[in-house]
């Protein structure tokens, strides 16, 4: 598996967050888990029958009778980490509440006579599929089928790709069917190399961007903004 720190957006201040783009099987997930798990205040959910009303906030009625507002995942994550995983299964009318949550760090509420404001002061930590195999040579809106405004909202946009060694992965399975009893004898070998460089993600050269123009994380003028790193 390979790691790209596709684009350093400017932090012009608030919380920043995080989309994670990479291939099925790749544990995009479990890192979505483990950064729940070591925040103090985190939610976790889902894109998949997720709503604008179950991200922000819904006006319902209570045992009296009377309209009162329930918070969603990104007003209960405030101050803390909101994890949403299956990201691009999130529909599209359902998007748009999103904008100013992670932009303004507050949602904006007229329901039911009920006029406020509330606090969505949380990092936004999201994983997606890409559209089929990912197209270096194409866009992240592209291959995402993520809008460009949405996905200005990220800070930081991180790249994993599967590298489809059938040896490595062969080595691999052998590894975890025999429960690594042979890991003494035979460790497993490091994995294959990365593909070329990705210089056209978005229609941009990204070297200069991520500071780093390769395999070997050898950086060409980004000031050391990123990294690589293989797993």
């Amino acid at each position: 598996m390979n790691t790209f720190i596709m684009h350093l957006y400017n932090y012009t201040g608030g919380e920043s967050h995080c989309l994670i783009i990479g291939d099925p099987g790749l544990g995009k997930s479990q890192l979505l888990k483990y950064c729940a798990k070591v925040s103090q205040r985190a939610v976790h959910t889902t894109g998949i029958g997720t709503t604008s009303a179950g991200l922000t906030v819904t006006a319902q009625r209570d045992s009296g009778g009377e309209w009162v507002l329930e918070a969603g995942a990104l007003v209960l994550a405030d101050g803390g980490v909101c994890c949403i995983d299956e990201f691009d299964c999130i529909r599209q009318q359902d998007r748009t509440s999103l904008h100013e949550a992670m932009e303004q760090q507050t949602i904006s509420v007229a329901k039911a006579g009920l006029v406020c404001k509330l606090n969505t002061r949380c990092t936004v930590i999201a994983a997606t599929n890409p559209k089929g195999k990912f197209d270096a040579e194409e866009s992240v809106s592209v291959n995402t089928s993520l809008p460009a405004p949405l996905l200005s909202r990220f800070d930081l946009v991180l790249l994993l790709l599967d590298s489809q060694s059938e040896e490595w992965d062969r080595q691999v399975s052998d590894h975890v069917l025999t429960g690594g009893l042979n890991a003494i004898r035979a460790p497993l070998p490091p994995p294959p190399s990365c593909p070329p460089d990705h210089t056209h993600l978005n229609g941009e050269d990204t070297t200069s961007k991520t500071g780093f123009g390769g395999c070997d994380g050898e950086g060409s003028g980004g000031g050391g903004e990123g990294m690589k790193m293989d797993e």
